[in-house]
């Protein structure tokens, strides 16, 4: 598909390490001369700091980027790779724990930086599994499935938590899963929860092996892996969590 860099009505660069001025977008708009009318944003920030819990956002964060074209124009359908079909945010700020994890602070010189929380991995997964479960689940999965958990959840708190929740069979309606890969062990315990094989986290090991943690464009590192593993099938559904 021919592509002009005059058709887009919107330039968003999400970018959180590196924070030029002007900005990315700006460098973007400025390169490829695009229409004067076009509507860009620049998504960014961290600062320079001494503490050690805020030195790991510099180490753990690798240099790669993803560009992609979203379109919502009819006319783009046969010539479009994948098409979004839901999408779901979790807000987890009402919890201090969740609010705390990443946070922007002063260290103790009083210099400013990002936080990055120890703590944060069980706070990360508990979420992303919830909201899978509560939110995408009830739209996407089939009756009996949701009848199921529905009742396990029921049993759950009628026994005080003595027993543990039955996860959903997703594989009935996901073929694929492209998860976080910000560390191997968010990856396991993200797997472990959904119950998925060694296969099916397979994806998100090799990013992190091979590129390190790349945000949320590990989608579309994930997703060319998968590519290139003949395993994508016209037809079949991702699910993604960045």
């Amino acid at each position: 598909m021919r592509f002009s860099i005059q058709k887009p009505n919107f330039i968003i660069v999400n970018c959180s390490g590196f924070c030029p001025s002007p900005s990315v977008s700006s460098i973007i708009v400025n390169k490829y001369a695009t229409r004067e009318d076009v509507k860009s944003f620049n998504i960014s920030g961290m600062g320079c700091r001494k503490d050690r819990s805020m030195m790991v956002l510099n180490c753990l964060f690798q240099s790669g980027s993803a560009a992609i074209l979203i379109t919502n124009k009819p006319s783009a359908r046969k010539n479009s790779k994948y098409r979004l079909l839901y999408a779901l945010r979790t807000q987890g700020a009402f919890d201090d724990k969740a609010y705390n994890f990443v946070i922007r602070e002063e260290d103790s010189k009083g210099i400013t930086g990002v936080t990055l929380r120890k703590d944060g991995d069980d706070m990360w997964t508990k979420n992303y599994s919830g909201s899978i479960f509560h939110n995408l689940g009830s739209s996407i999965l089939p009756l009996e499935e949701t009848i199921g958990f529905g009742f396990s959840i029921i049993t759950k708190e009628l026994l005080n938590n003595l027993t543990e929740l039955n996860v959903p069979n997703f594989r009935k309606v996901i073929q694929h899963y492209c998860l976080p890969a910000s560390g191997k062990a968010v990856i396991m315990e993200i797997g472990k929860k959904l119950n998925l094989d060694q296969e099916e986290i397979e994806a998100a090991l090799m990013t992190l092996h091979r590129f390190g943690n790349q945000s949320s464009s590990s989608l579309w590192y994930e997703l060319a892996y998968l590519e290139g593993k003949e395993r994508v099938k016209q037809g079949d559904r991702v699910c993604n969590y960045p």
